[in-house]
C-alpha cells in the first residue's frame, strides 16, 4: 500500500503536496482536496470490488429481463396474429351470411312473402 496522497475531486487527479494550501485547497483550481490515507485506499479498493460485483449482477439481471421482454413481445405478436386471423374469419362468415340472407330475401320475395320480411 502506498503512502498518503492528496486528491482533487474537481480535477480528478492526484495533487502534489506543494500545490495544496494550508486550508487544504488545490492552488490550481481553488477546490478542496482530500488526504487519501492507506486506510482510505484499502476501503476504496473494497468498495470498487463491491461495485464491480453489483455491476455484474445488474448486467446479468438486465440480460434476463431483456430476454423475457423479447419472449413477451413475441407472444403478444403471435396472439395479435391469431386474433387478426380469427377476426378475418369472422368477417368472412358475416359476409357469407349476408349473401345467404340476400338470396333468401329474393327467394321469399319471389314466393310472395314480401310483407313478412323485415
Amino acid at each position: 500500500m502506498r503512502d498518503s496522497y492528496w486528491w482533487c475531486a474537481n480535477c480528478t487527479e492526484e495533487v502534489d503536496g506543494s500545490h495544496v494550501t494550508y486550508g487544504e485547497m488545490h492552488d490550481n483550481c481553488g477546490h478542496p482536496v482530500e488526504s487519501i490515507t492507506p486506510e482510505k485506499q484499502e476501503r476504496l479498493a473494497e468498495l470498487e470490488a463491491e461495485l464491480t460485483k453489483v455491476k455484474e449482477c445488474n448486467m446479468a439481471l438486465h440480460k434476463m429481463m431483456m430476454a423475457k421482454q423479447d419472449l413477451l413481445e413475441a407472444e403478444l405478436a403471435s396472439q395479435e396474429t391469431k386474433q387478426s386471423t380469427q377476426r378475418g374469419q369472422l368477417y368472412l362468415q358475416i359476409d357469407d351470411l349476408k349473401a345467404d340472407n340476400a338470396r333468401l330475401r329474393k327467394c321469399l320475395e319471389w314466393c310472395g312473402c314480401k310483407r313478412e320480411i323485415s
